[in-house]
């Protein structure tokens, strides 16, 4: 893993950048604010997890679809919180969308859904020693918190 300061606002934009075709495909409206912020992180497996977050925004979406990313400064960390307007998440499948191959409800109806995303996103920020947090409501929202540590002494984990 290559970790180093980045800027977070450019690495957002990159995924966005990246998943332009299909947020344009989809009329999805994106928006970003309060992304100045420094982080440090491996930009390639950032990429990897926005993109998977992204991609799941677009793949659950309900009408006027909107995607939003915003930054907030706590104590030890930085929040980059990413939040869809999409058919959200039911309760009971919430506490398991992590697990690996777990595709829930919603899941079993989109053809396209492995599993394998957001489990992989969660190994991922465990490896670089971020959080992830997933909170949503059904036929809302679903919003996704990747805490950022303040610090760049991160030691990472060795498996």
């Amino acid at each position: 893993m290559n970790v180093q300061e980045l800027s977070l606002k450019e690495v957002v934009e990159n995924a966005v950048k990246a998943n332009a075709k299909s947020l344009i495909g989809n009329k999805i409206k994106i928006k970003i604010e309060n992304l100045d912020q420094k982080i440090f992180s491996d930009e390639k497996w950032v990429l990897f997890i926005l993109n998977q977050v992204i991609s799941n925004a677009i793949k659950y979406k309900k009408e006027e679809a909107e995607i939003s990313f915003c930054a907030r400064c706590e104590k030890n960390e930085i929040l980059l919180e990413i939040r869809d307007n999409g058919i959200g998440i039911s309760p009971k499948d919430l506490p398991r969308i992590t697990d690996k191959g777990y595709t829930g409800t919603t899941g079993r109806n989109y053809q396209k859904s492995t599993g394998m995303g957001l489990y992989l996103c969660k190994k991922l920020c465990s490896k670089l020693q971020l959080s992830f947090y997933i909170e949503s409501k059904e036929e809302e929202y679903t919003k996704v918190t990747i805490g950022f540590p303040r610090n760049s002494m991160i030691f990472l984990n060795e498996e």
